[in-house]
């Protein structure tokens, strides 16, 4: 590997950049896990078959076939090889490419990451990290909780959810989601955020339990980063997945999940997202944004908007949000929107007083 600089220029070294390159595009640098697994260890080593080698070595050769891409895609003589300079596909945007710049972002800089707490939340990083995939859909943030800077804060927990005698008296007025009924465990979003006159503050925990069917860690999650940041625009970022048929096989709590009523519109499945979920972007734009235009407004918003749909803005979200009536005082939330001069606070902040209130409502998001 030491030698490699030396030969970018080697007429007779296609071949092994080829190899090389082949090996940044393998899965297994998309899995989710490995964020965590690489960017906690000491002393990282990547096998292949029989072979290893070590993921500082490795980081290194990635870095300089990205560095002097150019140099060695003129190697590849389109006599020899049948894609010509494009055997090598594009290497900034492969596997092992974006997980190096994954991990050189969530540390402080340096040698000794023991000494210093991770940098990103938690929701950052479920809803950032949408091309690093996991068989398991709890994993999509489970995967994540070490190299969060709430665990470093002592806000994740492990093990069974606890039960009433075990709860804060801050957590004993609100129903376990397990004890919730329908009617109860909708959109209790926005309630926590009503309470100014309460003048402590009690930090919002998550509990990490494998034993908890998916849906309800969902739910949990959600409730928790709206807690936690004090603000509702998670549930306009695509992250979550359904497990796939051959994946649910393999799910302790499979029969468990499959009786569990299906996930509420306010989180946001990652197949929704405009490439789609892991492994569909190379199949280009999935899920496109229609123009939508009345007398007086102007806007951007998902495919699947109806007539009849409402615009609305939620306090503590930021930006303006599609909804769907499904009964009284109830909606269903389609997406995200663009409206043109409503982006910035300009609609609630040019209303009158008196016409703010009477425009104000309290419902539902099922």
């Amino acid at each position: 590997m030491a030698t490699l600089d030396a030969n970018t220029d080697a007429k007779d070294r296609p071949r092994q950049w080829a190899a090389l390159s082949e090996l940044t595009r393998d899965p297994w640098f998309a899995r989710r896990w490995i964020v965590q697994e690489i960017s906690l260890a000491n002393r990282a080593v990547v096998y292949c078959g029989e072979k290893m080698v070590h993921w500082d070595v490795l980081v290194d050769a990635i870095a300089l076939l990205v560095a002097d891409e150019e140099r060695v895609r003129a190697l590849f003589d389109p006599s020899e090889w049948r894609y010509g300079r494009n055997t090598l596909g594009e290497i900034q945007f492969s596997s092992a490419n974006v997980l190096l710049e994954v991990i050189s972002s969530l540390f402080p800089t340096t040698e000794d990451r023991s000494k210093h707490k991770p940098l990103k939340s938690l929701e950052y990083l479920v809803t950032t990290l949408q091309t690093f995939d996991a068989s398991d859909p709890r994993d999509l943030i489970y995967a994540l909780v070490h190299i969060s800077r709430d665990y470093s804060e002592g806000r994740i927990t492990m093990g069974p959810q606890p039960t009433e005698k075990q709860r804060t008296p801050g957590e004993v007025h609100q129903p376990s989601e397990k004890e919730q009924g329908p009617e109860e465990e909708v959109h209790q979003l926005t309630e926590k955020q009503q309470s100014p006159q309460d003048l402590q503050w009690i930090p919002p925990k998550l509990h990490i339990d494998y034993g908890t069917p998916i849906p309800i860690v969902f739910k949990q999650f959600t409730q928790y980063c709206v807690e936690a940041s004090g603000s509702l625009d998670i549930i306009c970022r695509p992250w979550a997945k359904l497990p796939k048929l051959e994946e649910r096989s393999l799910l302790s709590s499979s029969e468990e999940y499959l009786n569990n009523s299906p996930l509420p519109s306010w989180v946001p499945l990652l197949e929704n997202e405009e490439f789609g979920g892991p492994g569909q972007s190379h199949k280009g734009r999935k899920n496109g944004s229609d123009s939508k235009r009345t007398e007086d407004w102007f806007g951007i918003c998902p495919k699947n908007t109806a007539i009849k749909d409402n615009v609305c803005i939620l306090f503590g979200c930021s930006v303006p949000v599609i909804l769907r009536p499904v009964g009284k005082d109830a909606y269903k939330l389609v997406g995200e929107a663009y409206v043109h001069g409503a982006m910035s606070g300009e609609v609630v902040r040019n209303m009158e007083k008196e016409a703010l209130e009477r425009s104000t409502r309290i419902f539902d998001i099922r």
